[in-house]
């Protein structure tokens, strides 16, 4: 895919009303389990829900995209939300070593082969000063593979790389960087259900407290249903 071409699809997605509004599930998930870190930074961070949610729980908060014209709308949008935005490539990042507590990004690895996801590695652990997360589609959802599959005949968006644990053992270890542990966890599925006010018509007796549960209830879900991995490095 050219850049133009990648462009115009985002632009396209962006525009539509349920994306830049729907759930920030990885902010939510990040302020479950991540209680130590002051501030973070999102690579690739497209609408930038999940850090726009992190910030307003006062976090000092950074996300960047390669994308210019990306940056200028979330700027011009988001002015009055304490946040910084920042045009950049994510394999030769601006910013100083140990930069950021956290450096996350959710689905982004998803569009690049081994060779480029070492790189990408290696220059986020330059920067971050206590952990990687790493969210990235799973190959055991089956049926996840399929709906991909069919949208990708019509949006370039959807065609892309599937993993599972293996997969990313493999590419954190060709990366050859240093840690104190690898954490993989469930993220995104049938647990997500509980976002909705009413199941069925019923009221969703968990709604008020969906923040704090449903980020947590990943983790009982079978893999088979599971929309993606959480990986988590601690440096």
């Amino acid at each position: 895919m050219d850049k133009n071409n990648w462009a115009t699809h985002w632009q396209n997605r962006l525009s539509e009303y349920e994306y830049p509004v729907s759930i920030p599930r990885a902010g939510y998930y990040i302020a479950s389990h991540f209680k130590d870190i002051n501030s973070s930074l999102e690579v690739g961070c497209g609408s930038a829900r999940d850090s726009i949610y992190l910030a307003s729980r006062g976090l000092k908060v950074s996300a960047c995209d390669y994308e210019p014209w990306l940056i200028d709308a979330l700027k011009e949008k988001h002015k009055d939300i304490s946040i910084d935005f920042y045009e950049a490539d994510a394999f030769d990042l601006q910013f100083s070593d140990n930069s950021f507590d956290l450096v996350f990004h959710s689905g982004f690895f998803i569009y690049f082969e081994d060779e480029d996801i070492v790189k990408l590695i290696k220059e986020q652990v330059r920067i971050a000063s206590k952990y990687i997360l790493i969210m990235v589609h799973t190959k055991q959802n089956k049926k996840q593979q399929k709906t991909f599959f069919e949208n990708a005949k019509t949006n370039i968006l959807y065609n892309i790389r599937f993993f599972d644990i293996e997969c990313l053992e493999k590419v954190i270890k060709m990366s050859g960087i240093q840690y104190k542990s690898i954490k993989y966890s469930k993220f995104g599925g049938k647990a997500d259900m509980f976002w909705s006010k009413k199941l069925k018509g019923i009221p969703n007796f968990m709604y008020p407290f969906r923040k704090l549960v449903i980020p947590w209830l990943y983790r009982f879900q079978n893999w088979k249903i599971t929309e993606r991995i959480a990986c988590i490095i601690e440096l």
